[in-house]
C-alpha cells in the first residue's frame, strides 16, 4: 500500500482580437461597440492526493484531486469591458483500477475530473456579427467548470514467436 501525492501548475495565455471597421470613403473606421481586443491569463494549481495498492492480479488508486484556478482577462480597446479577475476551487475523485486476466489481457476502468476554463469567444462581452441573422454575445460571468471523464478499456498483447536468423557455413 502506497499513499501518492502530485502537483501540477498550468499557465496559458491567449489573446483574442475581434477587430470591426466602418469605411467612410478612404478612411476605416474602428467600431468599438463590435471590437475587442482582449488578453487573458488561466493559472490552475493541481493537488492530488491518493491510496495505491499493487497485487500481482491488480492495482488500484484511489484519491481526490484539488484544482484551484484563476482567470483575469482584460480588454485593451475599452477598459469598461474588462472580465474581472475571479477564483474558483474544484474538487473531484479519481480512481484508477487495472485487473489482470491473464499474461496477455487486463481490463482497465478510469474516473477523474479536470477543471476547464471557458474559452475566450464564450467570454468576451462583444457582440458577433459575423452572421447578421445569429449575433452572439459572450458572457463574462462565465465561470470555470468541472470536467469529468471516465473509461473502460480491455487491452491485449499479442505473442509473437522469436526466430533466429538461420547461417549455414
Amino acid at each position: 500500500h502506497f499513499l501518492t501525492f502530485s502537483y501540477r501548475f498550468q499557465q496559458t495565455f491567449n489573446n483574442a482580437d475581434k477587430l470591426a471597421y466602418n469605411a467612410d470613403s478612404l478612411d476605416l473606421f474602428l467600431i468599438r461597440d463590435y471590437s475587442n481586443s482582449f488578453r487573458n491569463d488561466f493559472t490552475t494549481h493541481s493537488f492530488q492526493i491518493g491510496f495505491k495498492t499493487v497485487r500481482p492480479n491488480y492495482t488500484y488508486n484511489i484519491g481526490i484531486t484539488a484544482d484551484p484556478s484563476t482567470s483575469k482577462s482584460e480588454n485593451l480597446i475599452d477598459k469598461d469591458k474588462t472580465i474581472p479577475s475571479y477564483t474558483v476551487f474544484n474538487m473531484a475523485p479519481f480512481f484508477y483500477y487495472r485487473y489482470k486476466l491473464d499474461k496477455r489481457t487486463n481490463i482497465r476502468i478510469d474516473y477523474r475530473g479536470r477543471t476547464a476554463q471557458p474559452s475566450m469567444t464564450q467570454l468576451q462581452p462583444v457582440i458577433s456579427a459575423t452572421d447578421a441573422m445569429h449575433q452572439t454575445i459572450g458572457n463574462p460571468c462565465s465561470e470555470t467548470i468541472l470536467l469529468t471523464a471516465s473509461s473502460i478499456t480491455v487491452h491485449t498483447t499479442k505473442r509473437r514467436e522469436a526466430r533466429r536468423p538461420a547461417t549455414k557455413m
